[in-house]
């Protein structure tokens, strides 16, 4: 086919930067081929000029001779041109008629830097007739209803100003804002009472202050409340007044958050007569006139809003617009509006509404980019971004002075960057939701919630943010509105029901609330290695607890106070601190650290958050100590970054690696497959109980099994992963499974075994705080050794006439290899298994046993024995010893009486600590002193609380977290912000008794703990949920010069070190190691279990081969766990009637034993296998049943209890069950480490 443009005339002399006039034939004959052929003239580029001296009848879009509008040389222009616009307001839509191409985009811009400004204005022209004293009006033909907005200058573009419409109270100096920095403030009237009729509707309020006017007079006024709690302005219309009453449409009066209130800011609009200010105007639709209020004679300069936009992009690509500027107008896409540039722009007044229409600020829409644009003044939010969009270098100011719910900056859709950005002065938030997997980073974010509260700098709720990344960020000096119902500006905020955000490196200060807050229900959220100062109601904030929160990690911050509100036992808080970090000049905003600070050196490592770190250890703080100072990097400059910032994820290890994993996306394809009957529900969790998060969930049809089930990518081999899944069943009969497969191992699954709640909502209820609609299952596995992925599912079986099944919020997470028992041995320890006697015998190797007093006896315990008191003398002591400055209290009670029948008698040191019960209730308290002041925290017992019952207590203070906290049966109960050091008692503890005189527990008590250090939650748990199968633990953590070994099975079974034994570094913090000629360890003597065990150790050996046979673990006759001497094998045997039955796990080659390694053997009698597991693999079994052959003597660590039989190497962590462990379980074992969480 011959070319198109082979047929056309080509002008030898035609040259760039100067059109002939056939050119405009040329072209059009040109485009009506490209557009019956469908080719691309992209190729053909050329320039075109247009200026507002210029026409579109004799101009011929030359410099010399341009044409009057752009839309003129848009309807011609294809991909490749420019338009070249000289300076001039320009008083049109351009509609933009066809795209650009990639690396030919149609370019708008001013010919040599001169200004032009694309104007949504008209001028009021025709003359001004009075009407009234200072009351005039010219006719202005057509309305943009809420839109309309009027503006008067001196008789430059740049000297507009908008004008308010006419109202009461007068708008101030600050219009358009409203002045909430004082109250009382002469922008607002206020309400003094206010009520609704019986539906709840058609609100009433009244105000002294309103001026006196004819009845009736307001009717069809409009009035701009901040109702309720303050959130946004509502806008109701007046439909009755009298006096200083007024009665509205407005229909919240149920709803206390928007209702009416006493000392609710408003305003009043709509009014012609209240036209009593400078510049106040007034719309006369029925006659098409604008009045102006004017004491200067007839008004000048006055022009009105007529057009919303000055573009209209819509469905072209490849647009590029370029050192434009606009005025009260803005840029009209939708989605097709792609690959637009947007460079250089300044936008005054992009959008306005007085009720908040849905025109407002610029959407950038995907592939496009916004930048070194300066935009300001919107009554809502400035810039949208849509996916995949850009937002670079820009100074975004004055913006939601109506305020809603729409933040400054907003983000949709997926992969937004906003990077280098200074944003200050919003009514509500700066920024909210950003959409999924978007980075943020490099902005200046301050002056946030000007007018509305319950908010922050950063404010977001119902979003699953898809591991969207906020880091290296200044949030600050946003002080918020004075004297408000609602809750204070806070920095950080991420509101109810979000999820799968990553904050780290961010400096937050000079606030009026909390630094950084998380509302429930959440999971997901990483906040690492941030700064807080001067957020004057504290650092870390949660409200609405509902106990199924997960995946929440807070390390390496520095905060200037505890976290407090709810609880937190489902986050994992540490390497945090709340003391004085020594900033340079925080009052100089310098949030450097001295080099004597305490946060240098002392956090943990975070991959891809704290890479390059200085030191031995990451610093807390957003500023490594001697690293890049970033904070002069942050917010807009005249000079561009370079090079252009692009959208780059990081790798993070650490993050959800789920995607969609709360269906927020509204579809299952392409990340979920599915089986059977699944569907995808809409809704609103706020209100509707079948979601437990933001607008989608699952649905599982009734009837038959179907699962859902996602292959998850980018896991790291051999590490612990965990996978959520939250689950709404309400018929027991339903069989619901959450699963992993495919990840190198045997598939794992948990069952629901909950039934949740069906009795629906009430009116006005909310689902805040109630954890009965849903419950959060999850399952751990372990990958395998070349495993990268793994298939996790939910497996769903109703039958017919059951209820749905509702799922939502799946995650999977890596789990670091902490161990779940304290790794500490406890200052004393008292499991009170003894069955006679007057001695406690203290079950660590500090040797404080205690004393019996009174009538105490001995009887059945929670585990073992447990000590039964009278509550009349009854009790136990300590010896003397002294208060530790951070402590953890624990034990299990049980009452004789349903209430209590004293106080302060479990676990008492006066004035130090006491943790006792009421009396007369079944609440339990805890305390500690601090300046001769009680600290407390308070369980308060539930209905159904049964005392009579077994139960675990425990207090705990840490005062470097500034936290005191109650735990009941493993749980968190309550905690309290307490700071200070401990008061110091160097007496007795009293364990059952108060020592205060005469308080005496009538009950059991058993396995009493007290640590000179403040247990995790995860720890708290622990003690909790004992194991009673764990008869014996060897950690092997003891330092030198340690003769004994403890038990940390809570048994008291501690080991005697032997021979020239040595304490190391081990596989799990120490190890003890053994020289192959007299070292070993030595239990005391113990029965044998009979029909099933496991036993389980750590093991790296000093030589290639084994150099011996028999030493790991040894109880002859009844079992062993040993190496072969002279290989690399090893074999567990367990004797039944004198027989040996043996499983041989044989290395293979190049199986290197002088690393380490997890070695167990098991055996069930049940099952009848005898089996071998190395590193938590199964390498084995064989058949065998009956008991293993009793044995009551000594267990040997090291060393065969046959002769002359001695370890060579390094031994750790030796445990043994009176059970066979599931496999997972043992691999469970195999892969603790206690290394850094990551």
């Amino acid at each position: 086919m011959t070319p198109l443009v082979s047929a056309l005339p080509v002008d030898p002399c035609l040259r760039p930067g100067k059109i002939k006039t056939f050119e405009r034939s040329y072209r059009s004959l040109l485009l009506a081929g490209v557009a019956l052929l469908g080719l691309s003239s992209g190729a053909d580029a050329a320039t075109y000029y247009v200026a507002t001296t210029g026409s579109n009848t004799t101009g011929n879009g030359s410099l010399t001779a341009p044409w009057q509008t752009i839309q003129y040389a848009a309807n011609i222009m294809v991909a490749g041109d420019t338009c070249q616009i000289r300076a001039g307001v320009y008083r049109e839509t351009v509609t933009v008629p066809r795209s650009g191409t990639a690396g030919s985009p149609i370019t708008f811009q001013p010919y040599s830097n001169e200004v032009v400004t694309l104007s949504g204005t008209d001028a009021i022209s025709g003359g001004w007739t009075l009407e009234s004293t200072n009351v005039y009006y010219a006719a202005m033909t057509g309305s943009l209803g809420d839109g309309d907005q009027v503006f008067q200058g001196t008789g430059t573009q740049a000297s507009l100003l908008m004008k308010p419409e006419a109202r009461w109270p007068n708008a101030g100096s600050s219009f358009p804002w409203q002045n909430s920095s004082i109250k009382p403030s002469p922008d607002w009237a206020y309400i003094d009472s206010a009520t609704y009729d019986a539906n709840n509707q058609n609100g009433t309020l009244t105000d002294s202050s309103l001026p006196a006017r004819a009845a009736g007079y307001w009717i069809g006024a409009t009035v701009h409340v901040m109702g309720g709690y303050g959130w946004i302005m509502q806008f109701p219309t007046v439909t009755g007044s009298t006096g200083t009453t007024l009665t509205t449409n407005d229909a919240n009066g149920a709803n206390a958050a928007y209702k009416f209130t006493a000392g609710n800011e408003y305003y009043i609009t709509g009014i012609k007569g209240e036209m009593d200010s400078p510049g106040e105007w007034f719309y006369d639709s029925a006659h098409s006139r604008l009045y102006l209020y004017s004491n200067t004679g007839a008004p000048t300069n006055v022009e009105a809003k007529k057009r919303n936009y000055g573009f209209d992009l819509r469905g072209r690509a490849y647009v590029t617009l370029q050192n434009l500027d606009f005025f009260a107008c803005t840029i009209e896409t939708d989605s097709g509006s792609t690959f637009g540039t947007y460079d250089g722009l300044s936008m005054k007044f992009l959008g306005h509404s007085v009720k908040n229409s849905s025109v407002h600020g610029l959407q950038v829409q995907a592939n496009s980019v916004l930048r070194n644009s300066e935009l300001a003044w919107d009554s809502q939010g400035l810039i949208t971004a849509r996916g995949d969009a850009r937002i670079i270098n820009n100074y975004l100011h004055d913006s939601g002075y109506i305020p809603g719910w729409t933040p400054m900056a907003a983000g949709t859709g997926a992969r937004n960057l906003i990077t280098y950005n200074t944003m200050a002065g919003a009514g509500r938030e700066i920024m909210g939701a950003e959409g999924s997997a978007a980075i943020i980073d490099y902005n200046d974010l301050s002056n946030a919630m000007r007018l509305g509260t319950d908010g922050g700098v950063l404010h977001c709720g119902s979003a699953e943010a898809g591991n969207s990344i906020f880091c290296y960020n200044l949030l600050h000096d946003s002080p918020g509105p004075a004297g408000h119902l609602g809750a204070s500006v806070m920095g950080f905020y991420l509101d109810n029901q979000s999820s799968d955000w990553v904050v780290h490196h961010n400096i937050i200060w000079n606030l009026p609330g909390y630094a950084m807050q998380i509302n429930c229900t959440q999971n997901f959220i990483q906040f690492f290695n941030n700064t807080c100062w001067n957020a004057a109601e504290g650092a870390l904030l949660t409200s609405f607890p509902m106990n199924e929160e997960s995946g929440t990690h807070i390390f390496n911050n520095l905060f200037n106070g505890p976290p407090v509100g709810g609880t937190w036992d489902l986050s994992d808080i540490r390497y945090n601190l709340y003391t004085d970090p020594q900033f340079v000049a925080p009052t100089s905003h310098d949030f450097r650290l001295q080099s004597t600070s305490p946060a240098i050196n002392q956090g943990t490592p975070i991959p891809g958050v704290t890479d390059g770190y200085l030191g031995a250890a990451p610093d807390m703080g957003a500023l490594e100590y001697g690293g890049t100072d970033w904070t002069g990097l942050v917010g807009y400059k005249t000079v561009p970054p370079s090079p252009d910032p692009v959208y780059s994820m990081p790798s993070m290890s650490f993050a959800n690696q789920v995607k969609d994993g709360s269906f927020e996306s509204g579809a299952l394809a392409p990340n979920w497959s599915t089986t059977g009957t699944i569907s995808i529900l809409s809704g609103t969790a706020w209100t509707d109980p079948r979601l437990r998060t933001g607008s989608y969930d699952l649905q599982f049809g009734v009837g038959t099994t179907s699962e859902v089930s996602q292959t998850v990518s980018g896991l790291l081999p051999n590490r612990r992963y965990k996978v959520y899944g939250g689950v709404r069943r309400t018929d027991a009969s339903t069989v619901v499974k959450l699963g992993v497969r495919n990840y190198g191992f045997n598939a794992v699954e948990t069952v629901a075994d909950i039934v949740d709640r069906t009795t629906p909502l009430a009116p006005g209820e909310s689902r805040n705080g109630d954890a009965t609609w849903w419950t959060e299952y999850n399952r751990s596995f372990v990958t395998g050794p070349s495993s990268t992925s793994a298939q996790i599912y939910l497996n769903v079986t109703i039958p017919t006439g059951n209820a749905p099944v509702y799922a939502d919020d799946f995650g999977v997470e890596l789990m670091e290899e902490q161990d779940p028992q304290p790794g500490n041995m406890p200052l004393l320890e008292y499991p009170l298994n003894e069955t006679s006697g007057v001695t406690a015998y203290d079950g660590t190797t500090h040797g404080l046993n205690g004393t019996l007093n009174g009538g105490a006896t001995w009887g059945l315990g929670v585990s073992g024995n447990a000590l039964y008191l009278n509550g009349t003398d009854a009790y136990l002591t300590t010896p003397a010893m002294a208060t530790p400055a951070e402590i953890t209290v624990g034990c299990w009670a049980k009452s004789n009486t349903t209430t209590w029948n004293d106080n302060g008698f479990l676990v008492s040191k006066r004035p130090s600590f006491v943790l006792h019960p009421n009396m007369g209730t079944k609440d339990v308290r805890f305390f500690v002193t601090i300046g001769g002041v009680a600290k407390t925290v308070y369980f308060t017992a539930p209905a159904g609380f049964d005392i009579t019952q077994w139960h675990h207590y425990a207090g705990v203070y840490s005062p470097s977290l500034g936290k005191l906290a109650i735990y009941v049966d493993g749980v968190h109960a309550s905690s309290a912000a307490v700071s200070g050091a401990i008061d110091a008692d160097s007496g007795q503890i009293f364990i059952g008794k108060d020592d205060y005189p005469g308080r005496f527990f009538n009950g059991s008590i058993d396995d009493v703990r007290i640590y000179d250090r403040a247990l995790t939650d995860d720890e708290v748990a622990v003690a909790f949920n004992i194991d009673p199968s764990l008869i014996l633990r060897f950690k092997l953590d003891e330092t030198s010069g340690a003769t004994q070994a403890w038990d940390a099975s809570s048994n008291g079974l501690n080991g005697t070190v032997n021979g020239s034994a040595t304490w190391t570094t081990g596989k799990v913090d120490g190890a003890l190691g053994l020289n192959g000629t007299n070292a070993y360890v030595t239990s005391p003597a113990m029965a044998s279990p009979t029909s099933e065990i496991t036993v389980g150790c750590w093991a790296k050996s000093n030589t290639t081969t084994w150099n011996d046979y028999g030493f790991l673990v040894s109880k002859r006759p009844s079992f062993v766990l040993h190496p072969n001497m002279g290989t690399k094998d090893v074999r567990f045997f367990v004797t039944i009637g004198g027989v040996a039955k043996t499983v041989v796990f044989t290395a293979p080659a190049g199986f290197d034993i002088t690393q380490w390694h997890h070695y167990l053997g098991e055996y069930s009698a049940s099952a009848g296998l005898v089996s071998i597991y190395v590193d938590g693999v199964f390498k084995g079994s064989i058949s065998a049943t009956g008991n293993i052959d009793p044995d009551s003597g000594q267990i040997f660590i090291g060393k065969d209890d046959y002769t002359g039989r001695f370890f060579n190497g390094t031994i750790d962590d030796v445990q043994i069950y009176s059970r066979a462990l599931s496999w997972d379980e043992v691999l469970d074992l195999s892969v603790r480490t206690n290394g850094p969480p990551y």
